[in-house]
């Protein structure tokens, strides 16, 4: 017989009320809990990384202030982890060392015993702490002990505190817990969830306000979770994307949840991170290649573990939080993995999923040589183009391993060229898509959509010229090409001539207009923008203003997703808007647009949008949001793979966009004596200045600057403030526009 023999059940004991449960947030304080008339028990409850360890830490050198005595332990801690009553033996290692703690039946009840006398002794007239943490981890012995303390609770002023997470925790010692809260003996704390500026605070400082919100979203708030996720920048596969690696300090926290687990247990949450959320009984059986028997105790213990959960009576299950998942598919080895993708794809084929979700397996687990798998992985490149183009660049590639026809080879060399320009690896774009736009001269589908898509590639390293010549090229051949083909290469040459600064070509904004009633509402939006933005060029306002309001009330019509392909539309529209002196509304449309770049994970829109949105923040009296998205420009193009995006990116903007339109980025050619004009301005910086001077012209913010030279951010502002007095300037894009035009580069700062 146990100690726990006589409980009541659990269905007897009537619920604690709401107002039993004390959130408890960072700010709050603890002294109350210590007072003449303090409980003996102290519970800390949450769910998992909400802050409970914090809290009980908080709670323990409250208690050392206030002269107590305190003793500490978690049921987590080695080697006690493994051995009988070894939660109390972390705690109170010491004073029992001698004890000689018997362990037969009888033996134990003495043990029980002889530990709350020692508590008794060990509790000096201020009183005593006893910390437990981790109590849902506790050891059997420890649980029934903790159940004999709380049914007999040792004499004099001992208090104790445990930490658990009652998904987790032994029902009976639950049952007792929720008792002592109904009779008013235990105070029942639970960490508050943190306000947006705390939450915040625990992200990296240069993610974009978009991916913060984003991640805020996801974890609720829960301080454990935001770190995890700030240390990959990642929403960790929550967003249906794919899985990226945890940092080892990360991984090896959330290991510590499936340290318990059978072989079986072990193979079914394998799994679920294989097959993502949510996933049925059926499916996890057949991937995981374990019995059913075996299946049904599986899930038993992984949702008794809280790895695993249901929603109401739905038999689905899906993991308590992304990290767990991330953690169980990264602690698989690689050859079980492509077993496991392999055995995916072919029931979700069978169950007839859609190409993107069979895409996601198909990439690991396909055969060589199987065009079936390969036209899938291709269609679901298309699919994923613009709300994921990294991901549809490892599609597309896929495809070309598993082997196609020449014909769709071609197709998947161009799918894979434009994912690749979109996500910012540009110099991969470009040799994509080099060999294929020169293969396709002779006018047909492909071969113009790779020009076009190839050009872009080049305008964005700074090849202008080059990008100027394939796209007249292109515009030649492209006489019985479709309208949105002819549409897309002369908004690319117009967009080409805007950034450059270069006239726009007679008759190109008529010939594109003329275009825009074959085309659907959003297709229009792009182009009645980019009229816009060329008619400011050329000083016709009101044909500027004609065509903005045109193109912002089918924009602001249009969802997000039919928005998307044609997001760049928005980053004309509001740079018209702007130049108009319409600047609430230029805001909207750039951070719409910084949004819907950031979200599809565009990188090599992002900048622009981040940059432009910066340039108009003078305009809107926003000064400190104007940082928050300059800091966000910055980061954005610096995490950008294309080689030259980040310095172009920095450059983007002149001072203020609200009196110049569009954004015009500096040549990268400039003549001999322009780069000589600009080595000799900089050489008026001392040598810290310089530094710095070239880390800005490389897109770093403040805070990156500060840490890569390890002094402080309010030093890097008073050493910007004199760069910018000594040569003249009044914007960080100015900085690194001369740092771009001397012979000094971003190279020399790293």
């Amino acid at each position: 017989m146990t100690i726990e023999a006589d409980l009541p059940l659990l269905s007897s004991v009537p619920p604690s009320s709401p107002n039993t449960v004390r959130h408890i947030s960072r700010r709050d304080p603890l002294d109350w809990l210590f007072q003449s008339t303090a409980a003996p028990v102290i519970e800390i409850r949450g769910d998992r990384w909400t802050g409970k360890s914090e809290l009980l830490s908080r709670l323990s050198a409250e208690a050392a202030l206030h002269g107590w005595s305190v003793a500490s332990g978690t049921a987590s801690a080695q080697p006690f982890r493994s051995i009988s009553l070894g939660l109390f033996m972390d705690a109170l290692d010491e004073p029992l060392a001698g004890t000689g703690l018997p362990g037969d039946a009888f033996g134990r009840y003495q043990a029980f015993r002889a530990v709350r006398n020692l508590l008794e002794s060990l509790s000096p007239a201020t009183g005593m702490l006893l910390a437990l943490d981790d109590v849902h981890r506790a050891d059997e012995a420890s649980v029934d002990l903790l159940s004999y303390l709380l049914r007999h609770p040792p004499a004099g002023r001992v208090v104790l505190a445990l930490a658990h997470r009652p998904r987790q925790t032994d029902p009976g010692l639950r049952n007792l817990l929720d008792q002592a809260a109904a009779r008013q003996w235990a105070h029942r704390l639970t960490p508050a969830v943190l306000d947006p500026q705390e939450a915040l605070a625990l992200l990296p400082d240069d993610l974009s306000r978009s991916q913060r919100e984003r991640m805020l979203d996801v974890t609720e708030h829960n301080p454990g979770l935001l770190k995890a996720l700030g240390s990959t920048r990642s929403l960790l596969g929550a967003d249906g994307r794919a899985l990226p690696s945890l940092p080892l300090h990360v991984l090896t926290e959330t290991l510590r949840d499936f340290a318990s687990l059978g072989p079986a247990s072990w193979l079914v949450v394998r799994a679920a991170a294989v097959l993502g959320e949510p996933s049925d009984p059926a499916a996890l059986g057949v991937v995981a290649q374990v019995s059913d028997e075996e299946l049904r105790a599986a899930v038993d213990e992984l949702t008794r573990e809280d790895l695993l959960r249901t929603e109401g009576a739905s038999p689905l299950l899906g993991f308590g939080n992304p990290a767990l998942r991330a953690a169980a598919y990264q602690s698989a080895g690689p050859g079980w993995l492509f077993g496991a993708h392999a055995r995916a794809a072919r029931l979700l084929a069978a169950r007839d999923a859609d190409a993107v979700r069979l895409a996601e397996h198909l990439q690991y687990g396909a055969a060589l040589g199987d065009r079936d798998s390969a036209q899938i992985l291709l269609t679901a490149a298309g699919l994923r183009q613009w709300s994921d183009p990294q991901r549809s660049a490892a599609w597309a590639g896929a495809a070309l391993a598993l082997g196609l026809s020449d014909e769709d080879a071609a197709r998947a060399r161009l799918q894979l060229g434009s994912a690749l320009t979109l996500c910012g690896r540009l110099r991969e774009a470009v040799d994509v898509l080099g060999p294929l736009a020169r293969v396709g001269g002779s006018g047909s589908g492909t071969g113009l959509d790779a020009a076009h898509w190839y050009a872009q590639a080049l305008r964005l390293t700074g090849a202008h010229d080059g990008a100027d010549r394939v796209l007249a090229a292109a515009l030649e051949r492209a006489a019985a090409a479709g309208p949105e083909q002819r549409a897309g290469l002369l908004a690319a040459r117009i967009a080409l001539a805007l950034d450059t600064a270069r006239p726009v070509p007679d008759g190109l904004v008529t010939t594109l207009l003329s275009t825009a009633e074959h085309l659907g509402p959003v297709a229009r939006a792009g182009i009645y923008a980019l009229s816009a933005a060329a008619a400011l060029k050329s000083a016709s306002g009101e044909h500027a203003d004609f065509h903005a309001v045109a193109a912002a009330r089918l924009l602001d019509r249009a969802a997000d997703d039919a928005v998307l392909p044609h997001v760049e539309g928005l980053y004309w529209l509001a740079g018209a808007e702007a130049a108009l002196g319409r600047h609430d509304a230029a805001r909207r449309h750039y951070e719409r647009g910084l949004r819907l770049a950031e979200s599809g994970r565009l990188r090599v829109l992002a900048p622009r949008f981040a940059s432009a949105l910066a340039g108009i923040a003078p305009a809107g009296r926003d000064l400190p949001r104007a940082a928050e998205v300059a800091d966000a420009r910055a980061a954005t193009s610096a995490t950008t793979a294309g080689e030259a995006t980040a310095a172009t990116a920095a450059a983007t903007v002149p001072e203020s966009t609200a009196t110049t339109g569009p954004s015009v980025p500096a040549e990268p050619e400039e003549p001999a004596d322009s780069a000589a004009s600009a080595t000799s301005e900089l050489s008026r910086l001392s040598k810290r200045e310089l530094e710095i001077a070239v880390l800005v012209s490389g897109g770093r913010t403040n805070q990156q600057i500060a840490r890569s030279l390890e002094v402080s951010h309010k030093t890097v502002e008073t050493h910007m403030g004199r760069i910018f007095k000594k040569l003249v300037v009044s914007s960080r894009a100015e900085v690194a526009a001369m740092v771009g035009r001397s012979d000094r580069g971003p190279e020399a700062g790293r």
